[in-house]
């Protein structure tokens, strides 16, 4: 590292919390102001919303909950928890598979369009990506800008933010130990994440409470797993893979934009373990 970068670092290390929750407001602003022109792209990309019918009821996702529950518990007979990262991850993407493939199941048995209602279509793939990408790099400013806000905001109410366990853990790693923790983190539980929450949670609760409300409602249950110290900077990002979903019906669009927004935090910890922060990955 050269001096400059050293200087550097050290200048935007001893910036005020205050001072970057302001630059994180300033940066929410400017991102939503810009939206309504990135979702007129979009919907020139996406013309027409495919209405997703959610044939499965609140029984089921209390099912998948229970599934999760006893999955988690049998996989750590095998898998002893924190003992590394990788294995950390293979426990959830274990459970997660679980709940994964009993929702393509209970799809298969209740939908006419089996899998496809999940949004496993390759009609319109292109495009929808597209559309999610463009969102994407709208969004990113103020997704970014609501970390530094979420953290001031937690300082203010008397609690002091720490690293996602799973930056953290990766930051700590040694070069030769990221490839698994780096596939599963990338490939893996983006998928399933988003069969088990956009897939199939988002549309049931939009048939039930309307989109703008089913939406935030996935987005406040997928939020809170990541517990309270990401908890708004991963809603953002929910909220956004959430309205993508709802407009392309695409769980490969989806798939590919919380991929690429893993990826980014994954080479950022690559490039600067010493910046790992609040937020941000999911």
């Amino acid at each position: 590292m050269t001096q400059s970068q050293a200087e550097l670092l050290e200048r935007v290390a001893s910036i005020a919390p205050g001072t970057w929750a302001q630059i994180g407001a300033v940066a929410i602003v400017s991102t939503l102001a810009l939206l309504p022109v990135a979702w007129l792209g979009v919907k020139r990309l996406v013309p027409a919303r495919n209405i997703v019918f959610a044939r499965w009821g609140f029984s089921h996702v209390a099912l998948s909950i229970l599934l999760f529950l006893i999955v988690t518990f049998a996989a750590t007979l095998v898998l002893t928890p924190g003992q590394s990262l990788a294995g950390d991850l293979l426990l959830s993407v274990t459970a997660f598979g679980a709940v994964a493939a009993a929702i393509a199941a209970w799809a298969v048995r209740l939908d006419p369009d089996g899998v496809r209602v999940l949004g496993l279509r390759l009609q319109g793939a292109p495009r929808a990506i597209l559309a999610g990408l463009l969102a994407y790099v709208v969004a990113l400013p103020g997704i970014a800008g609501v970390m530094p806000l979420w953290t001031w905001i937690l300082g203010v109410c008397g609690h002091v933010a720490a690293p996602q366990e799973v930056a953290a853990r990766f930051a700590a790693l040694a070069p030769d130990e990221r490839a698994l923790p780096m596939f599963l983190g990338i490939a893996v539980q983006p998928l399933l994440e988003e069969v088990v929450f956009r897939s199939f949670l988002q549309p049931l609760l939009v048939q039930n409470f309307r989109e703008v409300a089913g939406v935030a409602l996935t987005s406040v249950c997928f939020a809170a797993l990541h517990g309270v110290d990401a908890l708004l900077p991963i809603f953002a990002l929910s909220c956004l893979l959430g309205a993508v979903m709802l407009r392309t019906q695409s769980l490969l669009a989806v798939w590919l934009l919380h991929a690429l927004n893993n990826g980014i935090m994954f080479a950022i910890l690559i490039a600067r373990p010493e910046l790992v922060g609040g937020g941000g990955g999911s």
